[in-house]
């Protein structure tokens, strides 16, 4: 019943942010739940359209609406993507190109904006090594950025072998990071694009504090991953699948 109640009261939330968005600062607080890791239908986020619009008829929009933006329209696009809709990944894609450097212009030092625009520039346009400079920047401008390591690391995990060896040591210590930080999508990246690196990745981990090891193993048990984390016991009935 309890779960009933705050499912209901998130929908009724996602109906009066969405159903109320007329000017930025709505669609400010959906990106701010987007990043939160809040999950909406793509036809609910359409809901918020109109705002782009204003902002891309407004002379100088305020940095954190074109911030809120590119995050709306990443979403869109990630998910576009995911299920195959052409006409919408163009769509979106092109939202990007054009809000991207707007947003850059202003706020230059923002790795999640640069690590947008590898990932947009890598997706219509292949994995050039021309465009890992841009890569590179969001490192730079954002090593520790928790919610951002979090999409970047994935990405980054999934182009290794085409990084040079200064960006290979930096994507392995943001992996090894998000495990001491106890980000529960660490288990998901080594066994999605970090796999094939995992002789890479889990020795690493052996500078990781005990606690934090316990818990990334025992993500990787109980999905069925038969890995041995540095100074973790295996459990003693192994149902692994893999």
């Amino acid at each position: 019943m309890a779960l009933m109640i705050v499912g209901a009261g998130s929908i009724a939330w996602a109906a009066t942010i969405l159903g109320s968005a007329r000017q930025a600062p709505a669609l400010e607080r959906v990106a701010a739940r987007i990043v939160q890791g809040d999950r909406y239908k793509a036809e609910d986020l359409d809901r918020v359209a109109p705002v782009m619009a204003e902002i891309a008829a407004t002379p100088e929009p305020r940095f954190s609406s074109l911030r809120a933006a590119v995050i709306y329209e990443l979403r869109q696009a990630e998910t576009a993507v995911a299920d195959g809709r052409r006409t919408d990944i163009d769509r979106h894609m092109d939202a990007l190109r054009k809000v991207l450097p707007r947003a850059l212009a202003t706020g230059p030092s923002d790795s999640f904006l640069w690590l947008a625009l590898f990932w947009r520039e890598t997706f219509t346009g292949g994995s050039d090594p021309t465009r890992l400079p841009l890569l590179e920047m969001s490192y730079r401008t954002g090593p520790r950025e928790g919610w951002v390591a979090v999409r970047r690391s994935p990405w980054t995990l999934a182009l290794y072998s085409r990084l040079v060896p200064d960006l290979q040591e930096v994507a392995v210590a943001e992996f090894v990071g998000l495990v001491q930080s106890g980000f529960k999508e660490a288990a998901s990246i080594l066994t999605g694009p970090g796999w094939s690196l995992r002789e890479v990745l889990i020795p690493r981990l052996a500078t990781v504090d005990e606690p934090s090891r316990k818990v990334f193993a025992k993500s990787l048990y109980r999905g069925g991953y038969d890995v041995q984390v540095p100074g973790i016991d295996r459990p003693s009935e192994r149902p692994w699948s893999r």
